[in-house]
């Protein structure tokens, strides 16, 4: 029994490091895409992540997590979230980040852009390894009565030198973003389609991703925030 405990554990290592770039990279939805009203608290949960083939089918891998907002005013909200999955992988996962209309909507623009920086924070609880990621993105947003679209990109940076302790080889992983969320008074449910690091061939892994060609992988998530 314990041998097999140390060989599940093991085993469980490596398909996690192997994984990593796209189910940590591609792990969270854009959540917030217009800035919150100054005081104004909102929090929000996701699920879903990169889609496979599994038994012959395309499914999401069911990645989880929490984020919390705060309006600093009517143009700029901070967020903090929490990974889960990664969590129970043994990885803890914090995210701080912030949100800000770069070109609001006006009479004369319909279509908006807000912009947004977060600092990944990450701790394993194996050999107690901590590794900072940087991102930064922007979304561009039409509003359609109560439904918004948007549209977007954005990047994770790797700050580790030299290259070889980097999980990529490149030193940053680009996504592209496209969601739809229902502007409700309170409650906003939400659906994006990602594409995690279309610069990063998905060949040799042990998961068969789903993506165009055989870079990077498709990701869709289904979210909910609840305004305050």
């Amino acid at each position: 029994m314990q041998r097999a405990a140390v060989f599940s554990n093991h085993c469980l290592r490596l398909l996690t490091m192997s994984l990593w770039l796209f189910l940590l990279y591609g792990c969270a939805p854009t959540g917030l895409v217009k800035p919150l009203k100054k005081g104004e608290f909102a929090a929000s949960a996701h699920l879903g992540g990169p889609l496979i083939h599994f038994a012959g089918a395309p499914i999401p891998i069911p990645l989880s997590g929490l984020e919390g907002y705060y309006g600093l005013n009517n143009k700029v909200s901070v967020s903090a979230g929490l990974g889960l999955t990664s969590l129970a992988f043994g990885t803890g996962q914090i995210s701080l980040g912030v949100l800000t209309d770069l070109l609001p909507e006006t009479e004369n623009r319909k279509i908006a852009v807000s912009g947004f920086a977060k600092a990944h924070l990450m701790l394993d609880r194996w050999e107690g390894n901590f590794r900072f990621y940087p991102e930064t993105g922007f979304q561009a947003y039409k509003q359609f009565g109560k439904h918004r679209i948007y549209a977007g990109g954005s990047a994770w940076f790797e700050t580790r030198f030299p290259e070889k302790k980097r999980v990529s080889n490149n030193f940053w992983i680009p996504m592209l973003h496209t969601g739809w969320q229902l502007d409700g008074a309170k409650w906003q449910p939400s659906f994006e389609l990602k594409w995690i690091a279309p610069n990063q061939s998905s060949d040799n892994l042990v998961v068969d991703y789903i993506a165009p060609g055989s870079n990077g992988a498709i990701g869709i998530y289904l979210g909910i925030l609840r305004k305050f």
